[in-house]
């Protein structure tokens, strides 16, 4: 093994190391997840045989890392420079089919037309040609919806130097307007930007408009503003506890990844009420509880969280409640020899006061909305009358709450430490809109008037 295959090995078994003793799945027995640590590991390591170049180090750890089927236990690589491969054209899915919706301008080779459909890559359908290949290096849970919508951009388009472990195809088979199959050779061209960059006009910060008399639109694309979106995050608050005359609520979650479900919970509660907004929170809590997995790591945990809300001053009251009664069980929990400090959930109360009040609501999601974004969903579905539209979410399993490990200053690897019981939501599963979304989802415009004229 050349120098560059062993030091990919030694991050490897460093990043082994970090999930065998922080990661609950493991602890836990977790059947699936203990059968890859091992049998992913032996398949990773044959990949860093592959690797010859300081671009190619952590491609084996991502395999690996992947191989989890964890989206909240995942490697960050901080060189982003990398150059990519594209092959002149992009597609979006239309009824189950990979249609070509772009094509570049210049090509220096054949390029199949606009609307034309892709049957094959190298003998393979496009999108199982995606999951046996790229995939295994970005997300391997076929079985969501929110999947497609994340890598069909992959059919023609890659990082350049991940093209060596899940090479683009050399010839593609597309069904044109009249029904023909041509047969078309592929033509990779190195970029330097990332070409596969949608446009949108979302508004990446909490905002609140009415977009029609009675009808409030709220941006919610965050729930960890930090210091930077404090100020916002307090005006936006603001004005939600002051609404009032509501007829709808339209609550646009595009963008939104997680962070923090306090914030999730913070502005219900601004604009219901806490009591009954604490009622639905606590909805099957009789029945499931978190435990988490004592470990070193858990320190790093107190201390990277604190750092992001030490200076936020409109953070949540209850999130540094229970961040400070967290570090004390941690450390009662470490000082006992414990492996697991269980978090019990509240038993449903009886519902004191009514909301302040009630009006239709409309859910979007985006097929990136996981994490803190999934259990404000948790919570917004069990509202009287809402309609869910857009696109299905992501999903996360039942391990959550990140802790970062730094791996060098060249990479950090998130891993989950706490893991839920007899949550309501099972591990991997999105939630599908009631009405599904066809058009670009990045179109603000477009889809407000979607939602005015056929939804509401």
């Amino acid at each position: 093994m050349n120098n560059c295959g062993a030091q990919s090995k030694e991050y490897l078994d460093l990043i082994r190391q970090c999930i065998l003793i922080g990661y609950p799945a493991i602890s836990c027995g977790d059947v699936a997840a203990c059968s890859w640590f091992d049998f992913g590991y032996a398949e990773a390591i044959e990949l860093t045989k592959k690797v010859n170049t300081k671009d190619e180090l952590f491609f084996p750890s991502i395999y690996y890392v992947v191989g989890f089927k964890d989206s909240h236990l995942n490697l960050i690589l901080h060189d982003q420079s990398d150059f990519f491969f594209w092959q002149g054209w992009r597609a979006k899915l239309v009824n189950g089919d990979m249609v070509v919706n772009e094509i570049s301008d210049e090509w220096p080779v054949r390029l199949p037309p606009l609307g034309a459909c892709c049957v094959s890559c190298d003998g393979v359908k496009p999108l199982q040609y995606i999951s046996n290949g790229v995939a295994r290096f970005v997300d391997v849970r076929d079985h969501l919806d929110s999947w497609v919508e994340k890598m069909i951009d992959f059919a023609s388009f890659r990082k350049g130097s991940l093209n060596k472990f899940c090479p683009l195809p050399s010839v593609c088979n597309f069904r044109l307007s009249d029904g023909s199959i041509e047969k078309y050779t592929m033509l990779s061209k190195k970029i330097y930007e990332e070409g596969n960059n949608k446009s949108t006009d979302i508004i990446f910060r909490p905002e609140l408009n009415e977009i029609n008399k009675g009808v409030y639109w709220l941006n919610i694309p965050d729930f960890m503003p930090g210091c930077e979106g404090d100020a916002e995050w307090g005006v936006f608050l603001d004005q939600a506890k002051g609404l009032e005359s509501v007829d709808v609520l339209v609550l646009d979650t595009r963008g939104n990844q997680g962070g923090s479900s306090f914030y999730g919970v913070e502005l219900l509660e601004a604009i219901y009420g806490k009591d009954y907004i604490e009622w639905l929170a606590n909805s099957d809590c009789k029945k499931s509880y978190a435990a988490w997995k004592i470990s070193p790591l858990i320190f790093k945990y107190i201390e990277q969280v604190s750092c992001c809300i030490e200076s936020a001053e409109n953070c949540p009251k209850e999130f540094r409640e229970w961040i400070n009664k967290l570090k004390e069980n941690f450390t009662w929990a470490w000082n006992s020899g414990l492996e697991w400090l269980v978090e019990w959930g509240r038993e449903r109360e009886k519902l004191i006061s009514n909301p302040k009040m009630l009006p239709k609501v409309i859910l979007i999601t985006r097929s990136d909305c996981r994490s803190a974004c999934l259990d404000f969903v948790d919570i917004v579905l069990q509202l009287p009358g809402v309609i869910h539209v857009g696109q299905a979410t992501g999903a996360d399993t039942v391990y959550t709450e990140q802790v970062i490990v730094n791996i060098e200053n060249v990479a950090e690897l998130c891993i989950p430490i706490k893991m839920w019981r007899n949550r309501p939501r099972e591990s991997n599963q999105a939630y599908i809109p009631h009405v599904k979304y066809e058009g670009d989802i990045n179109n603000t415009a477009v889809l407000r008037d979607w939602i005015l004229s056929d939804v509401i």
